[in-house]
């Protein structure tokens, strides 16, 4: 191969650049539509475990009722998604909404679901 045909470096590392960037770009925009997502589901599922809950007649737990009322407050994490975007990079946004879509989904889950749990221990 004569030194003209060879591949030059910046074409070389510029063609393994767009992998990674779409990886970055992948990775920003789960981690956004999962933040979105928990924050835009409690309202729509957590009133059926409300009812649930009423049937029992049992108080509820301070997670339970916190999680009741102030659950409008999980649309912070998409905002900070963003900002984390805008301050550190896509990437690390996308990871901390994934992280915190995660802990968002496990606390509101935990939630909802101890009452109806404590309820069958008491019987």
């Amino acid at each position: 191969m004569s030194p003209s045909m060879q591949p030059t470096s910046s074409a070389t590392s510029a063609s393994s650049r767009v992998p990674r960037i779409l990886l970055t770009c992948l990775i920003f925009f789960v981690g956004l539509a999962l933040s979105v997502f928990v924050a835009w589901a409690p309202p729509h599922v957590l009133p059926a475990f409300q009812e649930v809950q009423s049937g029992f007649g049992m108080d509820q737990p301070l997670l339970t009722r916190l999680v009741m009322q102030y659950h409008s407050g999980y649309w912070l994490l998409p905002v900070l998604v963003l900002l984390m975007a805008l301050v550190r990079g896509p990437r690390q946004g996308g990871w901390f909404g994934m992280a915190g879509a995660l802990l968002v989904f496990l606390l509101t889950a935990i939630a909802a679901y101890w009452p109806v749990i404590a309820a069958g221990t008491v019987v």
